[in-house]
C-alpha cells in the first residue's frame, strides 16, 4: 500500500497485467491475482501488496475506458485471495485475552527437559508486551500469543482494505470536472487530521493529475462533510496499521525465539 515501502515497479507491472486481463478478457481481479501469486510463490505480505495495487490499477483502467463511469465491479479481497494462495492461514483463532502467570505445563522434550522460552503476555487487545528474558511459559500463553498475532494481522489487513476503498472512492468522485476541488479537500484533511494521511491524498492527486496546495489552509474547516468524515476514519486506519505492524513485529520475534528454543531442546 502507499504507506508501505515496496518495489513499486515490479508490483505495478503485475497489477497492470491483472487489470488488463480483467477489462479485456473478463478475468476477475481475484483470479488474476491468485494466478500470479501462486506462479511467483509470493509471501502473504506480497499477496496483500499485489491485491491493493491490482484493485487500484483496475479501478483506474475502468474509469478511463468504461462508457458507464458509475458502473460498479467487484474488487479483490485480501482475505479471499489469501484463502486460496495460503490455505494454512485459514484456521480460526480465538481472541487474545489478558494472561496470568501459571506454572509451566509445556510438554517435555525428547530429552526429558522442560522448555525455557521468552515470556509473552498480552495486557489488553491493543498492547503486546514482549520480554526477552528467558523464563518458563505455558502452552496456554503461547496459544493466546498466536491468537493475538493472528488478530492483529487481521486488523492490519482490514485497515489496509479500508484505505484502498477510500482511494478508489475519492478517485472516482473527483475524476473529471471535480478534480480542481480535490486540492481543498486534501488541504483541509491534512490540517485537521495530520500529515499521516498525506501519502493517501497524494496517491489520489497523482491519479487525478492535480496537486495538493501547500500554502492554503482555511481559517475554518468543515469536518462534518461525508468526505471529511471518511478521511478522519482513514487517518485512524493509518495509525492502526502503524500500531498493528509494531505489535506484529514484537510478537513474531518472541514466537520465533520460542520455536528456535523448542527445536534445540527437542534435538
Amino acid at each position: 500500500m502507499l504507506i508501505m515501502p515496496s518495489s513499486a515497479k515490479s508490483f505495478q507491472a503485475l497489477a497492470d497485467n491483472v487489470a488488463r486481463n480483467f477489462l479485456s478478457k473478463g478475468v476477475s481481479i481475484e483470479d488474476g491475482v491468485v494466478k500470479l501469486a501462486v506462479a511467483q510463490d509470493m509471501t502473504p505480505e506480497e499477496v496483500r501488496r499485489l491485491v491493493e495495487k491490482s484493485n487500484t490499477a483496475a479501478s483506474i483502467l475502468f474509469l478511463k475506458n468504461a462508457q458507464d463511469k458509475k458502473a460498479s465491479f467487484k474488487l479483490a479481497s485480501v482475505e479471499d485471495v489469501l484463502r486460496r494462495t495460503h490455505p494454512e492461514m485459514n484456521d480460526a483463532v480465538e481472541d487474545a485475552v489478558p494472561v496470568t502467570k501459571t506454572r509451566n505445563i509445556l510438554p517435555k522434550s525428547r530429552s526429558g527437559m522442560t522448555t525455557d522460552v521468552p515470556v509473552f503476555s498480552v495486557k489488553n487487545e491493543k498492547t503486546a508486551a514482549c520480554v526477552s528474558t528467558p523464563r518458563h511459559n505455558t502452552a496456554s500463553d503461547l496459544k493466546k500469543a498466536r491468537a493475538f498475532l493472528a488478530k492483529r494481522k487481521q486488523e492490519k489487513v482490514a485497515s489496509q482494505m479500508f484505505l484502498q476503498k477510500t482511494i478508489d472512492s475519492l478517485s472516482a468522485e473527483y475524476f473529471g470536472r471535480k478534480r480542481n476541488e480535490f486540492g481543498k479537500l486534501a488541504s483541509d484533511a491534512i490540517a485537521a487530521y495530520g500529515t499521516e494521511i498525506k501519502p493517501l491524498l497524494e496517491s489520489v492527486a497523482d491519479y487525478l493529475g492535480t496537486s495538493i496546495p501547500t500554502d492554503k489552509t482555511a481559517s475554518y474547516i468543515d469536518d462534518t462533510t461525508r468526505n471529511m468524515r471518511l478521511l478522519k476514519k482513514a487517518a485512524e486506519a493509518v495509525r492502526n496499521i502503524r500500531d498493528t505492524s509494531r505489535d506484529i513485529v514484537k510478537v513474531s520475534s518472541v514466537l520465533n525465539r520460542f520455536d528456535a528454543v523448542w527445536h534445540r531442546k527437542s534435538l
